[in-house]
């Protein structure tokens, strides 16, 4: 979780990227990103198939951020 969190704060924003950047496969990769989403650390929007992920702006997501 830690790794695709890091990932999304270099703007590896779309799921495919940030598939790539943590080399994980499509679902394992989904499945992080509905977790940290259920945690609210990011936040996810979708056009049409396209799912673009980026950090929330709850405390907990930028105390985050400021991490790194």
């Amino acid at each position: 979780m830690i790794q695709a969190l890091i990932a999304i704060i270099k703007s590896n924003n779309s799921l495919g990227l940030l598939q790539k950047e943590i080399k994980a496969s499509k679902s394992w990769t989904t499945r992080i990103i509905e977790k940290i989403h259920k945690m609210g650390f990011v936040k996810k929007h979708r056009k049409g198939k396209s799912l673009t992920i980026e950090l929330s702006d709850s405390a907990h997501a930028v105390s985050f951020r400021d991490m790194y």
